[in-house]
């Protein structure tokens, strides 16, 4: 290989087609590589008003990001988010972590680490997945290796939940020295909603 590009295009300005446009009934239409592992040596770089258009029909996604050891998708703005989704029906964003990992995590210097919002009064800005733990009399069983700060809502097999705060945490590894302490947040009286 040398210096130069193995494929270079451009279009004539006020041109509204893309300088390259590729497409397959099966398979990928285009499949870049860079073989280079050290930084900013990428495998696409696009720049301009738009960058990358990335659209698809199928089951697959328009945009598939993948590392080994770094990030797969990295986004940043100056003004703007750094990272934007949007959804007619479904999730604007959505993440998972397997095994310990957290699945967002959100941090900032001067504000928040998180900002949530609903729209209409109808909605919730935020809303904690109960877990069902069964029939209780004091306290549930809730998990030995908590970390403190850890708020979960836990529901009996009468639909009433409760919320609870982590405000000790495990103590060791394994096995545990000390397991983690729950304390139950005292809430008012349930009203109906009426909306």
């Amino acid at each position: 290989m040398t210096d130069e590009n193995l494929v270079k295009a451009h279009t004539h300005d006020g041109a509204t087609r893309p300088a390259v446009e590729a497409k397959a009934d099966k398979g990928f239409a285009a499949k870049f590589k860079s073989e280079i592992t050290e930084y900013h040596n990428y495998a696409v770089h696009a720049e301009g008003g738009g960058g990358v258009d990335a659209r698809s029909n199928g089951p697959l996604p328009a945009l598939n990001g993948w590392c080994h050891d770094q990030s797969g998708v990295i986004g940043k703005s100056e003004t703007k988010s750094g990272v934007k989704g949007e959804s007619t029906q479904g999730h604007g964003g959505e993440f998972a972590a397997k095994n310990k990992g957290s699945g967002v995590r959100g941090s900032s210097a001067l504000g928040y680490g998180g900002q949530f919002e609903a729209t209409d009064i109808k909605g919730s800005p935020i809303r904690l997945m109960p877990q069902t733990v069964g029939a209780f009399n004091e306290a549930p069983k809730l998990s030995a290796v908590g970390r403190p700060g850890e708020l979960k809502v836990v529901q009996n097999d009468q639909g009433d939940c409760t919320l609870w705060i982590c405000v000790k945490g495990a103590g060791g590894t394994f096995p545990l020295i000390r397991a983690a302490a729950w304390a139950k947040v005292q809430l008012g009286p349930a009203y109906i909603g009426t909306l």
